[in-house]
């Protein structure tokens, strides 16, 4: 066998929540077995059946608790900032996906159901559907939702693109451009940008744009997920409590 992309496990180190090395053999094998791409791990849109039954047969993977996602994120501001774009992009998004997945965990019910949900054999096992629920449950605003959509089309245009692509693209400008996060730190101006930009400048100013809106999504969604209380199974006794109450109001209203 060749030897595997450290990338495929970076994809899922964060999000899957398992031993990176534990993670790249087997995808690897796969990709190369049904003719697979990054890209097919990346967003999973085509070879969904295959992805699918592999995902399942490797077991349910928890969401990485919030708390180790905060511990860790020193890391991704060394990878966006110091590696090469799509280091930056890949780890970026799939940090965020991680994120989204916590968040999420410890919004719904806990118990293996949720876990079943959440995992990436799932309905919700991807970014975009993990993105749509937090944000139709409240749990990220409009905004941090376009961005989490945008950043997500940024890694989709890396992933079709294979290692060619880099934020000198102007797709790639262009989108993280939108990006709404980034421009906290105008205050309301205008950015100072030069009137003839060179490539170069270009570059550096996109992908200043998305390190940024990543790492300021990153810590909201983490702030997010430690602050709320994880939902257990079994309903508290308080409210076992109420119900009974209102059985014997109900009762004694008869």
């Amino acid at each position: 066998m060749q030897q595997a992309d450290p990338r495929v496990g970076v994809v899922y180190a964060y999000a899957g929540g398992s031993d990176l090395q534990a993670r790249v053999a087997p995808f690897f094998a796969l990709c190369q077995a049904h003719g697979a791409t990054l890209a097919d791990l990346l967003h999973g849109s085509e070879y969904p059946m295959w992805r699918r039954r592999t995902l399942s047969r490797m077991g349910v993977r928890k969401a990485v608790a919030a708390e180790q996602l905060s511990a860790d994120i020193h890391h991704l501001s060394d990878v966006i900032n110091e590696g090469s774009d799509l280091a930056c992009v890949v780890v970026g998004a799939a940090f965020l996906d991680g994120a989204l997945k916590s968040l999420l965990a410890k919004k719904l019910l806990r118990s293996t159901v949720a876990d079943k949900l959440l995992d990436e054999s799932s309905a919700l096992g991807n970014f975009a559907a993990r993105a749509d629920l937090a944000y139709c449950l409240g749990l990220v605003k409009k905004e941090h939702y376009q961005d989490l959509n945008r950043v997500s089309q940024i890694r989709n245009q890396f992933a079709h693109k294979h290692l060619q692509l880099d934020f000198a693209d102007p797709k790639v400008c262009e989108l993280c451009g939108k990006l709404n996060e980034w421009k906290l730190l105008l205050h309301g101006k205008e950015p100072d940008t030069p009137l003839e930009p060179t490539p170069a400048q270009l570059t550096t100013i996109a992908r200043n744009q998305f390190t940024l809106s990543v790492m300021f999504l990153c810590n909201w969604l983490l702030l997010a997920a430690l602050g709320l209380r994880a939902q257990d199974e079994n309903p508290a006794p308080a409210t076992t409590q109420r119900i009974a109450t209102s059985a014997d109001d109900a009762a004694h209203l008869r």
